[in-house]
């Protein structure tokens, strides 16, 4: 599952940019020391925060990290 939440958010004449932490289930591999290959997936909760900057002109959007965290 993903939840993302807005932090915060500013915007000028030109952009929009929005700060958003985005909780997240990633899927770590491990050892399958059984042969069993279901056995090396770890689900470990995760956590970063993005900013997204839009451009009003161009209708672009970029992206980047801004902190993350396991």
């Amino acid at each position: 599952t993903i939840e993302p939440i807005i932090l915060s958010s500013f915007e000028t004449k030109d952009s929009i940019e929005v700060k958003t932490g985005v909780f997240f289930c990633e899927v770590l591999s491990g050892c399958a020391c059984s042969d069993d290959p279901s056995q090396a997936k770890i689900l470990e909760n995760s956590y970063c925060e993005l900013t997204i900057s839009l451009d009003k002109n161009t209708k672009e959007a970029s992206y980047s990290s801004a902190f993350s965290a396991s």
